[in-house]
C-alpha cells in the first residue's frame, strides 16, 4: 500500500513537472527565444506542447496524501505576487516611455482612442475615421475598446490597462482562485512562467504591450478561467461578455459548455448563465453603439477572407504569415482560402466533439477540468489555424495555459481532499 501510494505521488510530481515544462516550451517557442531555430521547429513545438498541455489535466493522476499547507503560504503569495507586481510596474515605466504609439507603428491603439474619444464626447463611435489613412472603419467589438475608457477618464496611457488587465488576470487565478487556508506549495508554481512572460515582454519583446490590445483579451480570457472554476452564474455571465465581445474565438466552445453544463451538472444555472450573458451582451452592445452596427461585425470574417484573397496585398500578408506560428505557412498564399474554410469548420465542429468524447469517456478523465482543457485546445486550433497570424495574438493561448496550470493544481488537491475525508 505504502509503495503504490509512493509511485502515485511520483507520477503526480512527474505531472506537475512535465505540465511546467511544456508551459516554458510554448513560451519559449515564440520567435524571441528561440530564434536560433526554424521557424518549422517553433511551431511544432508551439503546437505540440500547447496540445499537450489540454491533455494532461484530465489525466487521472492525483497524490495519493495531502500536500503540505501552512498558514504562511497566503502571505507569501502575496509577497511574490508584489515583487511580480513590482518588476511589471518598472520595465512598464520604461516602455511607456521608450515606444510611442503612431499610426506608423501600429493602427489597433490610435483607433481605439479615437473610439473611446467619440464615446466620451457623445459622437458616433463606429463611424469612419477620416484621419487614419484616409478613412479606416473601426471594427473593434465592445469591451476590446471600452477597457480603456478609465484611461481616457482620467488621463494617463492608455496602455496601462492592458498591462493592468493582464496583471489583474494573474491576480484572480495564481492568488485568488486557491483556497486561503490550505494553499500548498504547488500553488507557487505557475508565478514562475508569469514572471517569464513578463521577462519576455520586457526583453524579447516590448512592441506586443507597446503597440497592440491583446493584454485586454489575455486579462479577458484569465477572469474567465477563475469564474469558471468558482462557478457563480452571474460572474461566469459576465465573464463569457467581456471575451464574447473582445474576440469571438471563445463563441462556439461558449454554445457546447452551456450544453455541457445544463446536461451534465445544473438545468437551473445553464438557463442563467445564458440569461445573464445575453442580457449583459446586450447592454453593453447598446451602450457601445455597436447594436445598431451588427452588419459591419457579421461581415468581419468576409473582410478578412476578401483582404487575404487580394493578390495586391500578397507582399503585405506574405511575410507574416511564413514567420508565424501558425499552419498557414503550409498552404501557398493562393490556397488560404481554403484554410479559411477549415478554420470555420474546425472552430465549429471541435467543441462539440469534444462534448462528444466527453460523454463517452467522463469516468475516465478528471471531469472537473474537462471545460478548462476543452478551451485550451479550442484556442490551440484557432490561433493554430488562424489565416492573419500576427505573432501578438498566440500569446493569448501562452497565457492561458498558466491559468489552467492553476487550476489543475487546485483541482487535484481538492481531489485529494475528498479522498481522503472519504
Amino acid at each position: 500500500m505504502l509503495k503504490a501510494a509512493s509511485t502515485m505521488n511520483l507520477k503526480y510530481g512527474i505531472k506537475i513537472l512535465f505540465f511546467l515544462c511544456l508551459l516554458i516550451i510554448e513560451l519559449f517557442a515564440h520567435n524571441y527565444w528561440l530564434k536560433g531555430y526554424s521557424v518549422h521547429t517553433r511551431t511544432f513545438l508551439y503546437l505540440g506542447a500547447g496540445l499537450l498541455i489540454s491533455i494532461i489535466p484530465i489525466l487521472k493522476i492525483y497524490p495519493t496524501r495531502p500536500i503540505k499547507t501552512h498558514w504562511s503560504m497566503t502571505p507569501i503569495a502575496f509577497i511574490l505576487f508584489g515583487l511580480l507586481s513590482w518588476y511589471v510596474w518598472q520595465f512598464g515605466l520604461d516602455l511607456l516611455s521608450t515606444w510611442q504609439v503612431t499610426i506608423k507603428n501600429a493602427d489597433m491603439l490610435p483607433v481605439i482612442s479615437k473610439m473611446n474619444e467619440r464615446f466620451i464626447e457623445g459622437k458616433e463611435v463606429y463611424a469612419i475615421i477620416p484621419e487614419i489613412w484616409g478613412g479606416m472603419q473601426p471594427i473593434y467589438l465592445p469591451t476590446m475598446w471600452m477597457a480603456y475608457l478609465p484611461a481616457f477618464l482620467f488621463e494617463f496611457d492608455l496602455r496601462w490597462m492592458s498591462i493592468g488587465l493582464i496583471m489583474f488576470g494573474i491576480f484572480t487565478t495564481v492568488i485568488l482562485l486557491p483556497d486561503f487556508k490550505k494553499r500548498t506549495y504547488l500553488s507557487f508554481l505557475p508565478l514562475i512562467p508569469a514572471f517569464l512572460v513578463f521577462y519576455t515582454y520586457a526583453n524579447k519583446d516590448p512592441m506586443t504591450l507597446a503597440f497592440s490590445e491583446e493584454g485586454v483579451v489575455i486579462g479577458y480570457y484569465l477572469i474567465l478561467m477563475f469564474a469558471l472554476y468558482r462557478g457563480n452564474p452571474f460572474f461566469k455571465g459576465l465573464a463569457f461578455s467581456l471575451c464574447l465581445l473582445s474576440r469571438y474565438s471563445l463563441l462556439f466552445w461558449l454554445m457546447m459548455y452551456v450544453i455541457y453544463w445544463f446536461f451534465y451538472k445544473s438545468k437551473k444555472e445553464a438557463i442563467l448563465m445564458s440569461v445573464y450573458t445575453g442580457l449583459i451582451c446586450l447592454l453593453l452592445m447598446f451602450v457601445s453603439q455597436a447594436l445598431f452596427r451588427l452588419d459591419l461585425f457579421i461581415g468581419l470574417p468576409k473582410i478578412y477572407d476578401e483582404a487575404i484573397s487580394d493578390p495586391g496585398l500578397k507582399w503585405k500578408y506574405e511575410p507574416m504569415i511564413n514567420r508565424g506560428l501558425g499552419i498557414a505557412k503550409y498552404f501557398t498564399y493562393e490556397n488560404l482560402t481554403t484554410l479559411s474554410t477549415l478554420f470555420k469548420i474546425t472552430s465549429i465542429a471541435l467543441p462539440f466533439a469534444l462534448l462528444g468524447l466527453y460523454a463517452k469517456f467522463k469516468d475516465k478523465i478528471n471531469k472537473p477540468l474537462f471545460a478548462f482543457c476543452a478551451l485550451k485546445l479550442c484556442l490551440v486550433f484557432f490561433y493554430g489555424m488562424i489565416i492573419m497570424p500576427f505573432k501578438y495574438l498566440f500569446f493569448t493561448n501562452t497565457i492561458l495555459s498558466i491559468a489552467l496550470f492553476a487550476v489543475m493544481i487546485e483541482v487535484d488537491r481538492r481531489k485529494v481532499d475528498e479522498f481522503i475525508s472519504g
